[in-house]
């Protein structure tokens, strides 16, 4: 029997994968069947790499789809559909990947140079309402297009040959090999989206395709729980081991814990009162990710949140350290930059990128109320300011709102 492993969410860290395209199973608790039991901590609702910004739309993308490259169990990139990692020419500006010719999509058409560019292109296209534009900044041409000054068909990635694609930047960039493991930088069969139409792919199982380890079925759309199966067309398939990943949506920690400790799940994310009880619990795993929770505020004009003097009067209120101790209680640590330690070095000083751009994260009351007034008569407001915090239905979204009101 394999060793299941229970895992205790933290903000700050570093990787952020938890399973990878060649078949990590550390938790599967039956050998025979080599299925994976996850769980998913909110509903999968979309599986157009364009436009996934949540984790399930992260975790799915990455065990069924695969990029130029991604990353082994030693959080360094290896080649996936290029044929190698590539050296870039023009003083580090431009890279020349050749796609492997046994690369295939689920649905049998071969992985083609256009289609990583026809992917790329979409994220880009402001008619898409894309989320992820920023990250395709240093690539040549992503800067101006997001500014509005040029179309986003000028975009430095072209496909030159049937499996040759060129990518231009507009100065070197040292992360690039690890940027286009992102799932944004994935490519997508520009015939089978072209047939099904860009507003329904995506959407459910048979308006989806995979070229990586597995492929997604028994999804609605809407459901909470779906398979992932074996992609017989994957061009490593000789090297997964499991059968089949099986997910389902828990968005209470307690009930992710009793189903670990039922035998249905392999693997459990776990906060809060859940995680206090069980922090010397032999299953109980500390592992580190990537990520930032913020409040996104509403700046729009006409509203109170337009105003700085008001914003950082509110950041100034919450009591970071409080929260991540006695709500999370995970082993999360207050955020004093937006990104997180780990994440990047700057190349040029070797020091951790979220070092150079901290913040202070320290509580002041006093200083708040001073901006509170200030910004109140700065944005002409009197009286009592209503604000709406609005979150999804997770267990610890709903904590951490709650704590946040209080």
């Amino acid at each position: 029997m394999k060793k299941r492993v229970l895992k205790l969410s933290l903000i700050v860290g570093g990787a952020l994968l938890m399973l990878s395209g060649c078949g990590h199973s550390s938790g599967a608790s039956n050998q025979n069947k080599r299925t994976l039991n996850l769980m998913q901590t909110a509903t999968l609702t979309t599986l157009d790499s364009t436009n996934q910004a949540t984790l399930p739309e992260f975790n799915t993308l990455v065990n069924t789809t695969e990029g130029l490259y991604r990353l082994n169990s030693k959080d360094q990139p290896v080649p996936a559909m290029a044929t190698k990692i590539v050296k870039p020419t023009k003083n580090g500006t431009q890279y020349v990947f050749h796609i492997r010719k046994n690369a295939k999509w689920s649905n049998g058409d071969p992985v083609l140079a256009s289609d990583f560019e026809y992917a790329w292109k979409r994220a880009m296209n402001p008619a898409n309402k894309p989320v992820y534009t920023y990250i395709f900044s240093g690539i040549k041409n992503a800067d101006a297009i997001n500014n509005g000054k040029k179309s986003y068909k000028s975009l430095g990635i072209k496909a030159i040959g049937k499996r040759t694609l060129r990518i231009q930047l507009d100065h070197p960039m040292t992360y690039f090999n690890k940027l286009v493991t992102v799932p944004v930088f994935l490519p997508q069969d520009e015939k089978f989206v072209t047939k099904i139409g860009t507003d329904k792919y995506g959407t459910n199982s048979p308006t989806t395709v995979s070229n990586g380890a597995f492929k997604v079925t028994g999804w609605t759309g809407s459901n909470d729980s779906y398979v992932l199966k074996r992609n017989q067309y994957y061009w490593d398939k000789q090297a997964i081991k499991l059968k089949q990943i099986r997910y389902q949506t828990v968005k209470d920690a307690n009930t992710a814990h009793n189903l670990f400790a039922d035998g249905k799940l392999d693997d459990a994310t776990i906060s809060g009162v859940t995680a206090k009880s069980l922090q010397h619990n032999a299953n109980v795993k500390h592992v580190d990710r990537a990520w930032t929770y913020y409040l996104q505020v509403n700046q729009r004009s006409g509203q109170p949140l337009q105003n700085k003097k008001l914003r950082q009067a509110l950041s100034l209120v919450i009591n970071r350290k409080q929260l991540t101790k006695t709500v999370l209680a995970d082993g999360s640590k207050p955020a004093s930059s937006f990104v997180s330690p780990g994440t990047a070095v700057d190349p040029t000083t070797n020091r951790d990128f979220s070092a150079e751009t901290s913040f202070s994260t320290k509580v002041d009351i006093a200083k708040a109320r001073q901006l509170w007034t200030a910004g109140l008569k700065e944005a002409n407001i009197k009286g009592t300011v209503h604000l709406t915090l609005i979150g999804d239905d997770q267990d610890v979204t709903k904590n951490v709102a709650q704590f946040v009101q209080q």
